[in-house]
């Protein structure tokens, strides 16, 4: 974020309850100074490097309408009905969630999209359940290609998994290359449900995780492809519930839901904000040594 954001101050920061940089910028330049004890030229300047940094840029339509025609090409999941449910696969500058009860294969569909993807992928990996093994298990015709294009970040915490955010995108921004990249996070619940019953700010964390994950998406063309826990409905009048509350909701741009059907699964779209997508639509895929097919 900034050099002299470190995690002594971000630590009294938080204890000021300025949790977000949105929080950050919307606070008087005098009570920052007495929460971090920083002096008021490096308190400015904070607030405008984060400005320059995090405000949207004005652009003009013409500019617009190019960078929106360069990124609306589908690309293939590697799963050939997951892409006709998707009406051609993973859009750029997409953000996209599969929802199922654990155990239900969300892991193994992330795998499968990772193996046959042809671009960089970015896996944050918060449970340890990525494997190169399976990867190879599910695309063996280069193995060698397919796991040089995949990078893994091991996430401890939710704290970490937004500083590791904020590392990646800070070498995005850096670089000149524009190229599509695949960006998993499998999966955020895992750390989240451990700290509701702490003194962690949990829905902070939440809001500047998805707030990055729209960063990405929009500012770098990224597909986005994260999990999340589904809680079915056990009564006629109830919902399936998605987890992490209702503020997550406004996350992701398509919401996949998977769950067993014996010795099938089905996917179906919970949520999307596109119109060419159909609710009423499903899939029947299977999981096997190959992934999900």
């Amino acid at each position: 974020m900034h050099p002299l954001l470190t995690s002594q101050i971000l630590t009294l920061l938080s204890q000021g309850k300025v949790f977000t940089i949105q929080n950050f910028l919307s606070e008087p330049v005098e009570k920052l100074i007495s929460i971090t004890k920083l002096n008021f030229k490096n308190t400015l300047q904070i607030k405008t490097s984060l400005l320059n940094k995090y405000s949207p840029l004005l652009m003009c339509g013409t500019s617009l309408a190019q960078s929106i025609s360069q990124t609306m090409e589908p690309v293939s999941t590697g799963i050939s009905r997951l892409d006709n449910l998707l009406q051609g696969g993973f859009y750029p500058s997409s953000i996209y969630e599969v929802c199922s009860p654990a155990g239900d294969g969300k892991t193994q569909l992330c795998h499968t999209v990772a193996a046959f993807m042809k671009h960089p992928v970015y896996w944050f990996d918060s449970k340890g359940d990525f494997s190169a093994k399976r990867i190879c298990q599910i695309n063996s015709k280069d193995i060698e290609g397919t796991l040089s294009r995949i990078l893994v970040c091991r996430v401890e915490s939710l704290l970490h998994l937004v500083e590791a955010l904020y590392d990646m995108l800070s070498k995005f921004d850096s670089s000149s290359c524009q190229e599509t990249r695949l960006v998993v996070v499998d999966s955020v619940p895992t750390h989240f449900y451990a700290l509701l019953d702490t003194s962690y700010n949990c829905q902070g964390y939440l809001s500047q995780i998805g707030n990055l994950l729209k960063y990405l998406s929009h500012s770098h063309s990224c597909i986005v492809l994260t999990t999340n826990l589904l809680s079915l409905a056990t009564e006629p009048h109830e919902e399936d519930r998605p987890g992490m509350g209702k503020y997550w909701n406004h996350v992701p741009h398509v919401r996949l839901k998977m769950v067993s059907m014996g010795d099938n699964y089905r996917l179906s779209i919970m949520q999307s904000n596109s119109r060419r997508l159909s609710h009423d639509q499903s899939e029947l895929v299977k999981i096997s040594l190959k992934g999900v097919h």
